[in-house]
């Protein structure tokens, strides 16, 4: 029994050793992956602006990492860029009736974010992807609705686990 306990220990011991820790489990204080210097931030996207997920970002830059927008900031040492990357929004039937017609759809959002201050890559998250499913009833207006509540209900949970990634570290 003694042995177990010893090897249970021993376990634990070498995978914090290795730097294993599960996802989001940081103190929920400013995400470990902000740097100390950092005052202010800047979002880049490498396709055409999405302003909701703009918004969505700054808010939580500025919420949970108390920066503030480098709108006029001349001095760049102190400001972190925040790079949203391979941003892909995808929209897809997944089921039809008996007569060929869709009668659901899956929305898919992912993106990636790099963290660059003072001209080095300080983190880069994984390209986690957020799907939910859009049931047709009701006509094409119903749909877009649906759709468009989809896809802010997306960001927001893709935004969620940005931020325990952030949080641990990885």
């Amino acid at each position: 029994m003694m042995r177990c306990r010893m090897l249970v220990v021993l376990l634990a011991l070498c995978l914090n050793a290795c730097a294993y820790h599960l996802v989001g489990q940081g103190d929920g204080g400013v995400p470990d992956v902000i740097p100390q210097g950092a005052t202010h931030f800047r979002i880049v996207q490498s396709r055409q602006a999405d302003e909701a997920l703009q918004r969505m970002l700054s808010a939580f830059l500025q919420d949970k990492a108390a920066l503030m927008v480098a709108d006029t900031v001349q001095d760049d040492a102190h400001v972190l860029v925040v790079h949203i990357e391979q941003e892909k929004e995808t929209w897809a039937a997944t089921s039809f009736d008996v007569n060929g017609v869709a009668n659901q759809y899956r929305l898919s959002f992912s993106a990636q974010v790099s963290l660059m201050y003072q001209g080095k890559e300080q983190w880069h998250s994984s390209l986690p992807t957020i799907s939910g499913d859009v049931f047709a009833a009701g006509g094409a207006v119903s749909i877009e609705a649906q759709r468009a509540s989809l896809n802010t209900s997306l960001r927001q949970q893709w935004l969620h686990r940005l931020n325990q990634q952030m949080q641990s570290g990885f």
